[in-house]
């Protein structure tokens, strides 16, 4: 599994421009190097572990990243406004029943 997860991030490095992986490892946050550190991170996930993919935070492990932030790139959805919206209704849907249950308040 190390030689394919190599064998991709040189390719990836290769592909953008790069000299080296260590380019796309580094924090570096230019346009150039993030596109090319989301495509490493696409083409990870589809590595086969045990016949699963590779998880979000072996991911993060192999580009130094942390698994959230590799969370958010390759699940872009998980940030959309519709679903944003609809986790501070059920909050505050929440918020309100357990407010409701403590003073004996009838709910709404």
């Amino acid at each position: 599994m190390v030689m394919r997860v190599t064998k991709i991030l040189c390719e990836v490095a290769q592909r953008h421009g790069f000299s080296s992986p260590s380019a796309i490892l580094a924090k570096n946050r230019t346009k150039k190097a993030v596109q090319a550190r989301v495509e490493a991170m696409r083409l990870l996930r589809e590595v086969q572990i045990k016949g699963k993919p590779m998880s979000f935070p072996a991911i993060g492990r192999r580009l130094g990243l942390n698994h959230s932030t590799v969370y958010i790139h390759l699940c872009p959805d998980s940030l959309s406004v519709k679903n944003k919206k609809l986790r501070e209704r059920d909050w505050y849907d929440r918020t309100k029943k357990n407010t409701a249950a403590r003073t004996g308040a009838p709910q709404a």
